[in-house]
């Protein structure tokens, strides 16, 4: 069991083992070529490696970069390897042959050099031993760093083996390996003997340039006051400033504008627009646009900071809407928040109606209708009281039912309009009698003091009737005797009546 297990386990190593080594060789690439520079020469020029060189047909060993996330080509050629957050992109060397037997030769082998010199970085003469190795950096302001020298390198380093060499970070490299290749020569005299001839040296050379960029195409702003970071369309009082965080070959432009009104509304008015330093500092009020694009990927970011506390300027940042919009939004009722925000009004809904007011209403309705009642009973009785008090006999003329009904008419509209009118319509059309009826004679009415008010409001009612009735019967009985009348006028008189 314990056996198996192990087995299992050594399997795991091996296959990790190889996804590691695909994954590393994915993320690997070789540079340098190899060439003859001569001897002695500062190790300046390049030569062909012919059939009869010592060199030909093999390599001394192979640099490489890894770490990066991906590559590109620059305008002349040379490859651009782009880090991201988490990379650590490294130069290393794999020695593929003993410097002490050159592709398997004995009398080949790597010279010191003892008095050398590279004419290219303008090193002084010094002992270069067996090999001289050179780095040098140039920044983003075109700056040469002082080249990283080192010398006796092979003799550090192991066949077959990979060797860090060194970590870098953005900028624009140029390496260097400058080695001297020993070649013992054996001479044979006449007697069989092998007299030690004497060796030759050349120079050679490995040489390659490469660039390192950050992949990313970010920004950082920072409130120059509290030193947080300030997000996109964030807002600000302070001011803020950029941190490029060593980006410094993304191509970053910041626009500054404000507005100024007019007669039409709003017009932008850009005050600058230009490339931005590395911790420069922006404090004026107005809305800046932040442009950055990295020519490498070709991705391109853009953030928006307010720096001021006008709260337009603050919903133009963020809402992305023009001036004379937001100045229309705020004249229809709309608001803006404290993040710039618009915020539109919210609509009062309509509740339905209280049953409990509605029937509080109804209520109210009925009270004042029973008032009106009351009101005009009362009023009724007060009129008789008067007819009562004056003579004995009252005569109510023409015209008398007339002011009573003008009576009733205002006591309607004061207590309770048309409600109260339709509860009482019968008693008061009753009360009134018809309209435009005209009286035969005086209608005597007898005074009455031993009843109750409700009896004499009963009585003066059915008395109006009556007198309204007989006027009517009157009024016909008047019509046809004046339309006898008329009659006899007209006839002639006959014999008998003259007789």
């Amino acid at each position: 069991m314990k056996k198996t297990i192990g087995s299992i386990l050594i399997i795991i190593c091996i296959i990790s083992g190889m996804l590691f080594s695909v994954s590393a060789d994915e993320n690997r690439m070789y540079l340098g070529e190899t060439t003859k520079t001569g001897w002695d020469n500062g190790y300046n020029g390049s030569n062909d490696i012919g059939r009869n060189d010592p060199h030909y047909g093999w390599s001394l060993g192979r640099f490489y970069i890894e770490g990066y996330t991906s590559s590109v080509n620059d305008s002349n050629g040379n490859p651009v390897f782009l880090k991201t957050l988490g990379n650590t992109v490294t130069l290393g060397f794999r020695l593929d042959q003993d410097i002490d037997e050159l592709n398997g030769q004995s009398g080949l082998s790597i010279g010191e050099d003892v008095n050398g010199y590279d004419q290219y970085f303008g090193t002084a003469r010094t002992n270069c031993g067996r090999g001289l190795l050179i780095i040098r950096k140039t920044d983003y302001q075109n700056n040469y760093e002082e080249p990283i020298i080192y010398t006796d390198y092979l003799s550090g380093v192991s066949v077959g083996a990979d060797t860090v060499v060194e970590v870098f970070e953005e900028g624009d490299y140029e390496v260097a390996l400058d080695y001297e290749i020993r070649e013992n020569h054996i001479n044979w005299d006449l007697f069989g003997n092998n007299i030690q001839g004497a060796p030759t040296f050349t120079n050679y050379r490995i040489y390659f340039r490469f660039s390192v960029r950050n992949g990313n195409c970010m920004v950082f702003p920072f409130d120059v006051v509290t030193g947080e970071e300030l997000q996109n369309q964030s807002f600000t009082d302070n001011g803020f400033s950029l941190d490029l965080a060593r980006s410094r070959y993304l191509n970053i432009n910041v626009q500054r504008s404000v507005f100024v009104e007019g007669n039409n509304g709003y017009t932008e008015d850009v005050r600058f627009n230009r490339p931005a330093s590395d911790g420069y500092q922006y404090t004026d009020e107005g809305v800046y646009t932040i442009t950055v694009s990295n020519q490498y990927t070709g991705q391109e970011t853009e953030k928006v900071i307010y720096v001021g506390s006008d709260p337009i300027m603050r919903a133009y940042a963020v809402t992305g809407y023009s001036l004379n919009e937001i100045q229309e939004m705020l004249l229809s009722g709309c608001t803006i928040s404290d993040d710039g925000r618009i915020v539109t009004p919210t609509p009062t809904p309509t509740l339905p109606p209280d049953e409990t007011l509605v029937e509080q209403a109804v209520e109210t309705v009925a009270e004042d209708a029973d008032d009106v009642t009351t009101s005009i009973e009362s009023t009724v009785a007060t009129v008789q009281l008067e007819v009562e008090s004056s003579e004995d006999t009252i005569v109510v003329k023409k015209g008398g039912a007339g002011k009573v009904i003008a009576i009733i008419l205002v006591l309607i509209v004061l207590g309770g309009g048309g409600v109260a009118g339709y509860m009482f319509k019968d008693k008061i059309f009753a009360f009134i009698g018809k309209k435009g009826d005209k009286p035969e004679s005086e209608k005597q009415i007898t005074p009455i003091n031993e009843t109750t008010d409700e009896e004499i409001v009963n009585s003066s009612l059915d008395d109006i009737r009556e007198n309204e009735d007989n006027s009517e019967d009157e009024e016909i009985e008047d019509s046809e005797e004046n339309k006898d009348v008329t009659n006899a006028e007209d006839d002639p008189p006959s014999a008998n009546d003259e007789e």
